[in-house]
């Protein structure tokens, strides 16, 4: 049997059983660390793959342990948000330029009201349609384009509404909207990402990880 290998995210392989045991028991992996080999559906903690005689990680190791596949690569995250940002501000600008355009043959103020008032349609449309991705996928347009995907952190299964929209973004929003401590808290969160499970404090809060789509 042939072993593919993830470690912060880096994968490499195939290895022998052997070569994989001996790895572990020197320190270069670690129980927590995923593996996959054909007939897998999807990549898993070493210690779990039957065969491999890799004993479970004890202490602060333990809490590592994430199913789905090897974390997101954190530049390909970031670039991925850049994209949500960057979709919504250029579909924003559009709408408004449009309706203010549609108003203003009949006076400036008109045009005004019609361009806040398409560009909040199209607003709430972009909202829906990326709540309605994170609800089924998993995935917003951003983590689509750059093959990314959210996932439960105890087993690699979709998130669903509650997690993905409900906990990891609309209760991130609101805990971070509060004035001076929201915009600390804000900024831990994300530096949450160079921890060794690269897992956001918003991942934590709603029980998640993001991996390869």
């Amino acid at each position: 049997m042939q072993i593919h290998v993830a470690k912060s995210g880096q994968q490499s392989g195939p290895y022998t059983l052997e070569q994989v045991q001996n790895m572990v028991r020197s320190g270069l992996l670690s129980a927590a660390d995923l593996g996959w080999h054909e007939g897998m559906t999807e990549w898993a903690p070493l210690h779990t793959i039957a065969g491999l005689g890799v004993p479970p990680p004890t202490g602060a190791a333990a809490t590592l342990i994430g199913a789905g596949g090897p974390p997101a690569d954190r530049m390909k995250r970031l670039v991925a948000t850049l994209l949500d940002v960057l979709i919504f501000w250029v579909t924003a600008r559009m709408a408004f330029g449009l309706g203010f355009l549609s108003g203003a043959g009949f006076h400036w103020g008109v045009g005004l009201l019609s361009g806040f008032g398409l560009m909040s349609i199209v607003w709430l449309g972009m909202l829906v349609c990326q709540c309605y991705l994170l609800a089924i996928r998993g995935q917003t347009i951003g983590k689509i384009v750059m093959g990314l995907r959210i996932v439960r952190f105890e087993d690699g299964g979709n998130p669903g509404f509650v997690k993905a929209v409900l906990l990891r973004t609309f209760l991130w929003a609101l805990i971070t909207a509060v004035p001076v401590v929201g915009t600390l808290v804000g900024v831990v969160g994300i530096l949450f990402i160079f921890r060794d499970d690269q897992r956001c404090l918003h991942d934590h809060l709603a029980g998640t990880r993001v991996v390869n789509a």
